[in-house]
């Protein structure tokens, strides 16, 4: 490869005589330790007799080698020496120990042309210090005066040149029978920008954001997602840049980073994790529910895992507005991280959750239970009030909100969404139970009635009580067999 580019690299003014001393810099790139100098410094006179002197520093990844000139020898030969024992090299600089020329490489990306060669002359030529111009293989070589011109400075000048040298976006002609349009060849559609950001801390960090970014021009939309801490923009490229959008974000105290960006796809597919189903009827609401939004294409929820994958349009609703869909119906949701993926699978919360709830069930019907059958049924309390009912309605009152608050809660709002599920059923059979005795109570005080008072709060409260130790149990063994699966799944092969 080196020898190649011996052959093919013109001189300048012909080959310098034989016997010349000359001196060369030379980057060489892979060295480790000083063994890696010493190795070179050693076996470059070996392979080399005519070298006289080699310095290599570790620091500066430079070789600076003295050599006097032989024919078919030049500095690619030496670059060649060095490559060969396991490092990558480079030429920077070749020139005669007496004088001021020197002859500058500039390595560059791709093989140049002789067009290349001309757009170079044009703009270096006129440059005090540069003599001439000449092209090796995706080399540019240059002979200059080295008290007058440095080769920092003459890489800055090739750089501008590289930056003048890219093209304006080519012109696309699309012809038809009569007419013939001219269009450039630069994707002005909408596009879709996808970016963490972390320090938002409530909803008036999301609105900040929102309302600061769409004053951007060419910014069409933003939705930001303060539970995922995520933010989803729709832009114009010909009016703003991703990094622009970015800056602006990080200008305001937040620090965001992008994760994607490219052509607007439309739709999005977003996974949740959803808590408080109990049964078919739930998963059957939610997919109804959330199929009745504006902008939802599929919505698939499965009870078993506690997770729901909805399709849905990016340009019409939000994740925020679908998280809050599904939390109105009475269900909780959130974006699934690894933590929260994890207490998915084994449902600790939700264990730890209903046991509370059963043990304060079972606090308040164990004493109604002695109630029934210790407290005679004729023990007056005032006339009209029996004993035995008022003090079964002091201990199930309190018993509606410990034990019956979760039940009530999603049933109310099931019933705002026109469905019915379990949590409907178990809080009409205790609401009826203590509403009619409560009923019964109040005939029976205000008729001053002398007989035995028929009441059912016990009712409620054991009906609480079982429907709690139910949903504990069956909580512990949805963890089990999550944790089952989860095993399974690590035998998945990686594909």
């Amino acid at each position: 490869w080196y020898q190649r580019r011996v052959r093919r690299t013109p001189g300048f003014g012909g080959a310098p005589p034989t016997g010349e001393l000359r001196k060369c810099n030379i980057t060489v790139e892979g060295m480790t330790c000083q063994s890696c100098v010493s190795v070179i410094q050693d076996t470059l006179p070996e392979k080399c007799p005519n070298v006289r002197s080699i310095v290599v520093s570790l620091r500066d990844k430079l070789a600076v080698v003295e050599y006097s000139t032989l024919p078919d020898f030049s500095i690619f030969t030496l670059c060649k020496v060095i490559s060969d024992l396991g490092f990558d090299t480079f030429p920077k600089s070749d020139s005669p120990m007496h004088g001021n020329t020197v002859n500058l490489y500039i390595e560059t990306a791709k093989q140049l042309t002789e067009q290349s060669k001309k757009i170079y002359d044009q703009l270096l030529s006129p440059v005090p210090g540069v003599r001439q111009i000449s092209i090796g293989e995706k080399c540019l070589v240059l002979e200059a005066e080295s008290d007058v011109i440095s080769y920092e400075e003459v890489l800055a000048l090739v750089n501008k040149t590289i930056s003048r040298q890219k093209k304006p976006p080519k012109e696309k002609k699309l012809k038809s029978n009569t007419i013939e349009v001219e269009l450039q060849d630069l994707d002005n559609s909408a596009r879709r920008l996808l970016v963490a950001i972390q320090g938002m801390s409530c909803a008036t960090c999301v609105n900040a954001i929102e309302t600061n970014v769409c004053k951007i021009l060419g910014v069409k939309s933003v939705k930001v997602n303060l539970v995922g801490e995520k933010g989803e923009i729709e832009y114009q490229p010909g009016d703003v840049t991703s990094r622009e959008i970015e800056d602006k974000i990080n200008s305001m105290g937040f620090i965001c980073t992008i994760i994607q960006d490219g052509k607007h796809s439309g739709f999005s597919e977003l996974s949740v994790h959803i808590t408080g189903m109990t049964c078919s009827s739930c998963t059957n609401s939610i997919e109804r529910m959330l199929l009745n939004l504006e902008g939802v294409k599929e919505a698939s929820v499965v009870l078993t895992t506690e997770m729901g994958k909805i399709q849905y349009d990016n340009n019409v609703i939000g994740v925020r507005t679908i998280l809050s869909a599904i939390r109105d119906a009475g269900f909780q949701a959130e974006i699934p991280s690894k933590d929260t993926k994890m207490a998915a699978l084994s449902h600790r919360k939700t264990i730890i959750s209903w046991r509370l709830t059963f043990v304060l069930c079972l606090m308040l019907a164990a004493p109604s239970m002695i109630v029934m059958y210790a407290v005679p049924k004729h023990q007056d309390v005032i006339v009209g009030l029996k004993l035995k009912p008022f003090l079964l309605f002091i201990i199930a009152t309190p018993g509606q909100y410990i034990g019956g608050r979760k039940f009530f809660v999603t049933a109310w709002k099931s019933i705002m969404h026109r469905s019915a599920n379990m949590d409907v059923l178990i809080s009409l059979g205790g609401l009826i139970s203590y509403m009619y005795s409560v009923a019964v109570l109040l005939h029976s005080v205000l008729t001053l009635r002398t007989g035995p008072v028929e009441v059912f709060f016990e009712t409620s409260l054991m009906l609480y009580t079982f429907v709690s130790l139910g949903r504990w149990i069956e909580n512990i063994a949805k963890g089990q067999t999550s944790a089952a699966l989860s095993t399974l799944l690590t035998f998945k092969p990686f594909v």
